[in-house]
């Protein structure tokens, strides 16, 4: 039971209380008097169950809504009710299940039985609605009759209830029974229609000629339009005479055919026969018949087939012909597969090797593999398996590529793979395609050498990415590293350092050597700089003398200084180049992160800084970064703007200073001295400038 609110009350004790409300409330559900007919005389034991109903009320008292559940069950009416109150309730609650009936009151608040009666049908037209209500007038209950409420019952009236209730969900079942029939029968005989009309359509669109024979008429029943194409006959003909196709045929197979026919009346026929048209040509038929069954096994009509099959015959004629061309066509496509420099096998739906070319069966003997280990017959999808066994992972990717290609999973797969022997380098594109009007599906499968082409992009890359002079990772490459440096680094909560290097002095050694020793210099330096690095550590070159060191993973920064010690000590000792003796240093600066800063951009510009503080202090050291670096950095780019602007400006003004001799105490000359006439900070003497 599903009352829509408030606590459920108990059905017995609403018994007493009928009385009561009928003295209260008059419209109220007076049904203390079939409550005791019901107690005198109690539904007999064999009374047949009834369905469960489904009834949705519309009621604003949860007292009457409890009297009419009591009045279902004693009426042996097993209900599942549900009250609504206002029109969003109903509205609601009528779609939520497959209701049977609603019991509706006319008078509610804000709502009345009409409102609910214009939902009803709006959501639920085939659902009867029956109105129960104390206070209804005549006229409002024949205007709701009109509306389309199926009853009225007054609720001192209510003997009247059961009666209509079990009336109006008949009728609706039946209704509903009828509608459903209406349906199935609509649906069946368009269902017949469909089927005449696809069987007519598809016999129409048949190259072959197709008819029908009843064989208890003895007619044709149907020929479709192909006997005139075919037999150069009228259709209207053989309807009106089932013979007339037979006297058409040539002489010496009418007799024949009508033999055959006759003694096969029943279907089974399968002959070939000549026809002579209209137009003087002969043309070769092909007949097939087959018996039609009807319900009981009976057959009832003979179906018929027949082709053009002149062409056929034409071209078993040449089928010699075409096969001899085949076999030219096949050698002509081994011989180019042959001359093809990529090694090539045919492999079938199993993945066994069907054919291969020259190309492949000669680098199976140029790698001394035996001839059953890769030739026709073998599967090449285990020859794939054992590579992986031995540890070659390309061949797992490429077996299994091989298989989505076979099985129409992806229409081309390709990989390139290294295959190195002892003597060269070597790397293959396999690539595997699937083999066009093969069915099952096969593949192609081509093994192209790239080794140019991959030795090519390699040298590009190391273009790219190195310097071409020392061979350390350039300027692009070294970024590259420190982004990826800085991304673990921030995962994992490390510090790393960066460390600038410029060498000290490198000008003029490359203006007093020459360029070719500037080089050579610089090759041995990154020479030492890798050298005194670990492995995890990255060196590289900048752009003329300025080099770079990261340290992916540090601890303290001091493990930065000691690094940074180290490329001073290894820096400072002698170069050799070109028999001369060269001295040269470097001048260091250290960033960390992320103290300094928590990117590349800035650790690097940072490390800049630090690295001209070192050269300020004398070269051959290497400083930390500081803030302060940055705030002198800053300061000295501005006072060059300042000095641009003054120049442009005309601010620098000459101040004369007499040279007075200490023997004559007279003037014996003066001084120009420059002055800087600032307009924010005045007149600014030259130590500032």
């Amino acid at each position: 039971m599903g009352a829509a609110s408030g606590p459920r009350a108990d059905p017995m004790k609403a018994r007493h209380s009928v009385s009561l409300w009928g003295v209260k409330h008059p419209g109220v559900l007076a049904v203390n008097n079939i409550v005791a007919t019901r107690e005198d005389n109690p539904v007999s034991e064999a009374a047949p169950p009834r369905k469960a109903l489904k009834i949705l009320v519309v009621e604003d008292s949860e007292d009457d809504f409890l009297l009419l559940e009591l009045l279902l069950a004693q009426g042996g009416y097993p209900a599942e009710c549900r009250r609504t109150e206002t029109a969003a309730e109903l509205a609601a609650a009528l779609p939520a299940e497959p209701w049977d009936l609603v019991i509706s009151d006319y008078s509610l608040p804000g709502f009345t039985g009409l409102d609910a009666l214009r939902l009803v049908q709006a959501e639920r037209p085939e659902l009867p609605l029956i109105i129960v209500s104390g206070a209804i007038s005549e006229d409002a209950a024949v205007a709701a009759m009109r509306a389309g409420a199926k009853d009225y019952v007054r609720k001192g009236d209510m003997a009247r209830l059961l009666p209509s209730i079990e009336r109006e969900v008949n009728e609706a079942r039946n209704r509903l029974r009828g509608q459903q029939a209406a349906l199935a029968q609509a649906a069946a005989e368009d269902a017949l229609r469909q089927s005449e009309l696809r069987f007519l359509q598809l016999a129409e669109a048949m190259p072959e000629c197709f008819w029908l024979i009843d064989l208890a008429t003895r007619r044709v029943i149907y020929v479709n339009s192909a006997y005139e194409r075919i037999w150069g006959l009228h259709c209207q003909d053989l309807l009106e005479d089932r013979m007339d196709w037979l006297r058409h045929l040539h002489p010496e197979d009418r007799e024949r055919m009508a033999t055959i026919m006759e003694d096969r009346r029943h279907g089974g026929v399968n002959e070939e026969f000549r026809v002579l048209r209209a137009d003087g040509s002969t043309r070769w038929l092909q007949i097939f018949t087959f018996p039609m069954h009807d319900a009981t096994g009976q057959v009832q009509r003979v179906g018929g087939v027949a082709r053009d099959v002149t062409e056929s015959k034409a071209q078993r004629e040449a089928l010699h012909q075409r096969e001899s061309e085949a076999r030219q066509a096949a050698q002509m496509v081994t011989a180019v597969l042959d001359a093809l420099p990529a090694h090539i096998a045919i492999i079938d739906a199993a993945g066994q090797i069907t054919s291969v070319n020259a190309q492949w069966r000669y680098f199976g003997q140029a790698n001394e593999f035996a001839a059953g280990a890769f030739g026709v017959g073998q599967s090449y999808l285990e020859i794939c398996a054992r590579a992986a066994a031995a540890g070659d992972l390309e061949a797992a990717e490429v077996a299994a590529g091989l298989r989505r290609v076979i099985e129409g999973r992806e229409q081309s797969f390709s990989l390139i793979y290294p295959c190195h022997s002892a003597n060269e380098q070597r790397w293959f594109r396999v690539s595997v395609s699937p083999l066009a009007g093969e069915a099952p599906r096969g593949a192609v499968v081509m093994h192209t050498n790239v080794t140019e082409r991959i030795e090519a992009e390699q040298r590009l890359a190391q273009l790219a990415h190195y310097d071409s002079l020392t061979e350390l990772p350039n300027r692009l490459l070294f970024r590259d590293r420190l982004e990826h440096a800085l991304n673990l680094a921030r995962r994992n909560e490390w510090k790393l350092a960066l460390i600038f290097i410029d060498l000290d002095r490198f000008k003029n050694i490359n203006d007093t050597l020459g360029h070719l020793a500037g080089d050579r210099l610089l090759q041995e330096v990154a020479r030492r700089l890798k050298a005194a690095l670990r492995a995890s550590d990255t060196v590289g070159r900048l752009g003329g003398d300025e080099f770079a060191v990261l340290i992916p993973k540090i601890e303290e920064s001091q493990e930065a200084a000691v690094v940074a010690r180290k490329i001073i000590e290894v820096l400072a000792a002698p170069f050799e180049i070109d028999g001369n003796e060269v001295f040269s240093s470097g001048s260091l600066g250290v960033t960390v992160y992320p103290s300094d800063a928590d990117d590349g951009e800035n650790l690097i510009r940072h490390a800049d800084t630090a690295m001209y503080r070192a050269k300020e202090v004398g070269r051959n050291n290497y400083q930390f970064y500081t803030a302060a670096m940055n705030d002198r950095a800053l300061e000295k780019m501005q006072l060059e703007a300042d000095l641009r602007r003054a120049l442009a400006h005309g601010e620098f003004v000459l101040h004369y200073q007499p040279k007075v001799s200490c023997i004559t105490g007279k003037v014996f000359g003066v001084e120009a001295l420059l002055r800087w006439q600032h307009p924010v900070r005045g007149l600014v003497g030259p130590g500032e400038f």
